[in-house]
């Protein structure tokens, strides 16, 4: 009996150990893969959300950099569409106030001679080759001032096409930037408020001088030709020249907003593998990834 009391009384003081085992309840808690799955599900949800709020600031700047670049782009488009427009109608108004001049120059030189009673062969002559000149003037005229408008019209839909093509692979980091691009094109699109070449041409005509002889009057009329051809050519490769520095700065403003998102990408992803970082692994985990 008394050995069965000392087992009973050994059975309960190791069931009394069991119970309050501090330590061993301890060490399984440290191994408890559900709570510390919890633990890495919490850090985690904190880093993503810290992750998130640093892209939000990133995008922000980005499209905050891109609109400062599009309105910037923008202006000069326009201001660049305008100065040709102008050039080109001031230079054709000056040819066809050449051509006025010396139309009036040769109706008067053709009643004088009507109103002669002798018969000068040289003298209508001439005037028949003058007058061969100013048609053609007149339909080149026609032709210039049909071109000048397509022209602008052209120039218009290039930049828009410009503006799009240059942030068109921004779309799907910053979110629609449909807004961004159409403020940039709205500032020039719109009509031009160039005055006409034909109201420009009859305050030049009061401004220029026209020789007497008819001779001199043709040479000025097919010089006036060439110096509006020249300068409307001129005109195309300024504008040329703007297109193409708007398009090379658009695609460098790209690239850096583009290196920036990349860069903020990757400073996010450590964010949120370091909120998991310092989390240790529980024995029984590691146990279980090795087999």
């Amino acid at each position: 009996m008394l050995c069965v009391g000392v087992a009973s009384a050994e059975r309960h003081f190791d069931i009394l150990a069991a119970l309050h085992g501090h330590h061993k309840k301890k060490h399984a808690a440290s191994n408890d893969p559900t709570g510390m799955l919890g633990t890495i599900m919490a850090q985690t949800q904190q880093g993503l959300a810290l992750a998130e709020r640093h892209h939000e600031k990133a995008v922000k700047s980005a499209r905050d950099e891109l609109e400062t670049a599009l309105g910037k782009q923008g202006d000069a488009l326009a201001t660049a569409i305008h100065e040709y427009d102008t050039t080109v109608a001031k230079a054709l108004s000056g040819f066809e106030a050449v051509k006025n001049a010396t139309d009036a120059l040769l109706q008067k030189h053709e009643k004088e001679t009507e109103s002669s009673m002798s018969w000068n062969s040289a003298a209508t002559a001439e005037q028949a080759h003058l007058s061969a000149h100013i048609s053609a003037a007149e339909r080149e005229l026609r032709k210039d001032n049909r071109k000048r408008g397509s022209s602008v019209r052209e120039a218009i839909s290039s930049a828009k096409l410009n503006v799009e093509d240059g942030v068109d692979n921004l779309g799907l980091k910053l979110g629609d930037i449909s807004d961004l691009v159409q403020h940039a094109q709205d500032k020039f699109s719109g009509e031009q408020d160039t005055e006409s070449a034909g109201g420009l041409a009859a305050f030049v005509q009061s401004k220029i001088e026209v020789a007497a002889d008819l001779k001199s009057a043709d040479a000025a009329l097919m010089a006036a030709k060439t110096n509006a051809d020249s300068t409307i050519e001129a005109a195309k490769k300024r504008l040329a020249n703007v297109m193409d520095k708007v398009q090379k700065d658009m695609a460098v403003t790209t690239k850096s907003i583009n290196e920036d998102l990349v860069a903020a990408q990757k400073v996010e992803l450590k964010q949120v593998r370091g909120s998991t970082s310092n989390v240790a692994t529980p024995s029984s985990l590691r146990h279980h990834k090795k087999h």
